[in-house]
C-alpha cells in the first residue's frame, strides 16, 4: 500500500531548549479504511478465524486492536488498504453470522496520523501535547495506538489539514516538509 503524504518535522534546538517533546516525523495515511467487528467471542480462535481468510486473499491488515468486554465478547478492529475494502467486507460478511449478535462497522473516511521520534515513551507529556493540539480545533480522535517510538491517531479524513497545522503549531520551531512516498 502507499502512504499518501509524509510530513517530516525537522528538529531544532528551540524545541530542546523549551523542553518540548521531540517528534521527528508525522506520516499522514489517507488510503485505508477501518473495520470494527463488535460482539465476537473473545478467543484466540476468533481472531484466527477473522485473519486467516484475509491473509489467504492477500489482504494486508494493520493497526489491529482487540478490546475485551465483561461478557466474554470482544471488539476487534483493524485497517486495510481501500483497494481491499470490498474483498475484506465480503469475507467478513460470510464470517460474522456464525457469532449471532456480532456485527461489522466500517469507516472509509478516515486518516491515520503516525508521529514518531526517538524514545517517545520517555518523554513525559507527549500525549497531552498531541491530544491538546487536536482538541483545540475540535478534531475528534477515533483511536490512539502507541509504542516506544510511535503515536498513531485515527481522525476523520476531512480534518487532516487542520490536524497537521495544529500539531505543527504545538511543536514550535518545527519546519514542515511535504513529500510523496511509496512503500
Amino acid at each position: 500500500p502507499s502512504i499518501g503524504i509524509i510530513q517530516e518535522f525537522l528538529m531544532s534546538d528551540v524545541l530542546e531548549s523549551k523542553s518540548m517533546p521531540v517528534l521527528s516525523t508525522l506520516a499522514v495515511v489517507r488510503d485505508e479504511c477501518q473495520f470494527v467487528l463488535s460482539g465476537v467471542p473473545n478467543s484466540p480462535e476468533t481472531t484466527a478465524l477473522i485473519l486467516h481468510p484475509l491473509v489467504e486473499a492477500r489482504i494486508g491488515v494493520d493497526a489491529m486492536a482487540l478490546n475485551a468486554q465483561d461478557d466474554g465478547r470482544a471488539s476487534f478492529s483493524f485497517m486495510v488498504h481501500q483497494d481491499d475494502y470490498q474483498s475484506a467486507l465480503a469475507i467478513l460478511e460470510q464470517l460474522v453470522p456464525r457469532w449471532g449478535d456480532a456485527h461489522i462497522q466500517t469507516n472509509q473516511a478516515i486518516a491515520r496520523l503516525s508521529m514518531s521520534g526517538p524514545a517517545l515513551w520517555l518523554q513525559p507529556g507527549i500525549m497531552d501535547v498531541v491530544l491538546t493540539a487536536l482538541a483545540v480545533p475540535n478534531i475528534r480522535v477515533d483511536s490512539v495506538t502507541t509504542s516506544e517510538q510511535t503515536i498513531s491517531v485515527l481522525i476523520a479524513e476531512v480534518d487532516v489539514e487542520s490536524a497537521v497545522q495544529a500539531l505543527q503549531q504545538s511543536f514550535i520551531g518545527l519546519e514542515l516538509v511535504t513529500d510523496e512516498m511509496r512503500c
